[in-house]
């Protein structure tokens, strides 16, 4: 994400169909056909700066393995924006690389008789690579859950390499957004956390697709929350009928029973009274304060990345 129009398509952060609606009269297929249950949905903008290319940069793939994928193994890696068109072309080509199309499209439904034969066509049985390895660094979530499913059966081979508290790789956020493969996490202390391999759950998954998955319970008794609750409760019993100057009372000593609950308490608790899983609002946190320092985009960089690698290996050797 270096340039504008990298930025551009960043912040095109609605999401379509993996198989696009088309344009019958522009291609012969039908742009009614619904999408079903069950079909990924991915950045809109990711998958149109794909689709420009995607058709070109398979028929240079090709050509450089003389036409045999069979016998070669693909390495798809991009950092940021590079690897978000590495994801979704990774994707693309795991059941089989067709250089005679962009990306999918979906299949006719129906048409009427005077527009024609079809002129889109696709190659059955498309030759396939013999494996397909997905190595990404700072990259953004690319597509829904259903995307995300699809791609770990996909391409099973997948690491998501992530630095500190690099922002890109904790966006977009919302829109039913879900990250696929395995995380590598690189701390500033060039220690290494591989998904999979060492204890605990991927901080960065915690919240995929909306916070259906970090509200664990409700609020717990004696936490801030409860005890907001209840000194509204209890004030809200001690008013009057039809008394404005007891209403105005107890207004006022629920507002500093308020002040004096939160100031009282850190901003863990009080996420985290609302029933939010702890190692979720840990997250926010940290990535709040990376925000506020800077840090998060620092992490991001593609330098900050070499240093941090260079920093493990050096540790682990």
């Amino acid at each position: 994400t270096s340039e504008p129009r990298d930025v551009v398509t960043d912040a095109s952060a609605l999401m379509t169909p993996w198989a696009r609606e088309a344009d019958v009269e522009r291609d012969d297929y039908d742009d009614s056909v619904p999408l079903a249950a069950g079909d990924p949905s991915v950045h809109a903008g990711f998958r149109g700066a794909l689709d420009s290319i995607a058709m070109r940069l398979k028929q240079l793939v090709l050509r450089a393995c003389d036409d045999r994928p069979e016998d070669w193994e693909l390495l798809v890696t991009g950092h940021s924006l590079g690897g978000a068109l590495a994801t979704l072309f990774a994707f693309d080509v795991a059941y089989g690389i067709d250089a005679t199309r962009s990306l999918p499209v979906r299949k006719p439904r129906s048409k009427p008789w005077f527009l024609g034969t079809s002129t889109v066509s696709a190659v059955a049985d498309a030759p396939k690579f013999s494996s397909i390895n997905l190595v990404t660094l700072g990259a953004p979530r690319v597509g829904d859950a259903a995307f995300a499913s699809q791609l770990d059966v996909a391409v099973p081979t997948h690491s998501r390499l992530v630095n500190g508290q690099d922002i890109v790789a904790r966006l977009p956020r919302g829109f039913s957004y879900a990250h696929g493969g395995s995380t590598i996490l690189v701390s500033p202390n060039a220690t290494i956390w591989v998904e999979g391999e060492n204890e605990g759950e991927c901080p960065l998954k915690k919240g995929d697709g909306g916070l259906s998955g970090v509200v664990t319970r409700p609020a717990p008794p004696g936490s801030p929350l409860a005890t907001l609750l209840d000194d509204a409760l209890g004030e809200a019993r001690s008013v009057k009928p039809f008394d404005v100057q007891s209403a105005l009372d107890a207004a006022t000593r629920l507002t500093q029973k308020s002040v004096n609950t939160i100031q009282g308490s850190s901003s863990s608790e009080l996420l985290g009274s609302v029933g939010l899983d702890a190692t979720y609002v840990e997250a926010e946190l940290k990535m709040l304060s990376a925000l506020a320092s800077g840090g998060a985009i620092d992490d991001h960089l593609e330098p900050a990345y070499f240093a941090a690698v260079a920093r493990a290996v050096a540790e682990d050797a």
